[in-house]
């Protein structure tokens, strides 16, 4: 690694290969190495010095999430505001078309079988304030993630929670004796990933409202608190906001145990699966050797 006069940059994804960018199992345990030139008498060296890259380590550029003109945009991210603007200015428009068509609609997804309403309403937005609030979340907060996580596990998550959500708020919205509600927002997969900024780093200051400098994981607590005392309201009666806390809670929490569990899971699966090959392979030592056989 090196050899060839490549510098690997551990805050620059770029210069990792597809699987890498991707999320593959290797990822987590490379070792960026910086080459670093040597004069020995007269002679020119090179010297190499390997750091151990961390999961979901990234270095966040100054001004942290919310600097405007850091860095370019990653591509999902990207891509997602450019959708989310256009399917803005489509409603404008159009409203009542696109919002009847695309909207989440319990009672219109079962059993109205309109399955596809989970995924578009993540596009959808009742006006101005509330898709700038949401984009300007994914501007601060997706960017930083897709760089980490790269293009394809971003998106996967993103819609892993935004989904979620809307599944989740199906049955709710059932129970509750409001199967007509209109759900319309990423507000669900958003705070997914604002769940897995803190997680990836709780302590990192954010201005809350823009004045008042508070910790990720503080914000992330309050928001959730928040959004429970929110969903219990509208669960004991009270209709009086027309914003979809339940959307907003079950993506964080669908989010937290993706991280936290699944990932957990599926290290404990690879580990159980190498040991049980590994019991196929016993290192057999001579008859003159008293010590007993080995496993590999």
């Amino acid at each position: 690694m090196g050899i060839d006069g490549c510098r690997w940059d551990l805050v620059n994804p770029h210069y990792f290969s597809s699987r890498h960018r991707s999320g593959g199992r290797i990822f987590p345990f490379l070792r960026a190495c910086a080459r670093k030139r040597l004069i020995i008498k007269g002679k020119e060296s090179w010297r190499m010095s390997y750091n151990h890259y961390r999961p979901y380590q990234y270095q966040r550029p100054a001004g942290g999430g919310f600097g405007f003109f850091n860095s370019p945009l990653p591509p999902a991210t990207r891509g997602l505001l450019i959708a989310n603007g256009v399917m803005f200015f489509l409603s404008v428009f159009a409203r009542q078309t696109i919002f009847g068509w695309l909207s989440l609609i319990p009672f219109a997804v079962f059993p109205g079988g309109q399955a596809w309403r989970l995924v578009t309403y993540l596009f959808l937005h009742g006006d101005f304030a509330h898709i700038l609030f949401n984009m300007l979340t994914l501007y601060w907060f997706g960017g930083p993630l897709e760089q980490v996580w790269g293009r394809n596990r971003f998106l996967f998550y993103y819609f892993l929670t935004g989904i979620g959500a809307g599944v989740v708020s199906v049955p709710f919205y059932f129970l509750t004796g409001s199967p007509e509600a209109v759900v319309v927002g990423a507000s669900g997969a958003l705070f997914g990933l604002l769940m897995a900024y803190a997680l990836i780093h709780p302590n990192a200051i954010v201005y809350f409202m823009f004045m008042m400098p508070i910790k990720v994981k503080w914000l992330v607590i309050i928001f959730m608190v928040m959004e429970f005392m929110a969903t219990a309201n509208y669960v004991g009666g009270a209709r009086g906001s027309a914003v979809a806390s339940v959307a907003h809670l079950s993506g964080a929490l669908i989010g937290y145990f993706y991280l936290r569990r699944f990932m957990d899971l599926r290290v404990w699966w690879r580990r159980y699966k190498t040991r049980k090959q590994t019991r196929a392979y016993r290192v057999v030592p001579p008859p003159d050797d008293p010590r007993p056989p080995w496993l590999h």
